[in-house]
């Protein structure tokens, strides 16, 4: 696992599951919260992932 670090502003819904870590796990990155609990994403093109499966929230990481 490697670190993560959530930039202030970061949306209240991020920042509600408290991201702490991330990984690379077939083709798809795997976020992962203190709790155990796992975000997976697919990459939509060269800067930005889309979660997946999408739910009510949709969530959508822009890299920097």
């Amino acid at each position: 696992m490697l670190a993560l670090k959530v930039k202030p502003g970061c949306d209240a819904f991020v920042a509600r599951f408290g991201p702490t870590g991330w990984r690379m796990n077939q083709g798809e990155l795997v976020l992962l919260s203190a709790r155990g609990q796992t975000w997976r994403f697919e990459q939509n093109d060269a800067s930005t992932w889309q979660r997946v499966p999408e739910g009510a929230n949709p969530v959508l990481l822009v890299r920097q």
